[in-house]
């Protein structure tokens, strides 16, 4: 693999870490506020939809990194 390509993996590999920590930050508060009474409800939907928005990015970013790496591997 070229060290471009390796840059690149790497970049990718580290933004989905940064990922799995954003879900398991926005999972935890997510469950405090569910807990809140004073909480609104409107919050409860805005937090759903950015984990959503979060793992679906976690998701595309897992497979970019896996297909680069098949791709600078070359033809077998």
């Amino acid at each position: 693999m070229t060290d471009l390509l390796s840059e690149h993996v790497a970049r990718l590999e580290s933004d989905v870490v940064a990922l799995e920590r954003c879900v398991v930050r926005l999972q935890g508060l997510a469950r405090r506020l569910r807990a809140d009474e004073a909480a609104p409800s409107w919050l409860h939907a805005a937090l759903d939809a950015h984990l959503t928005a979060c793992v679906v990015a976690h998701d595309d970013l897992s497979s970019a990194a896996a297909l680069l790496r098949v791709h600078a591997s070359g033809p077998d």
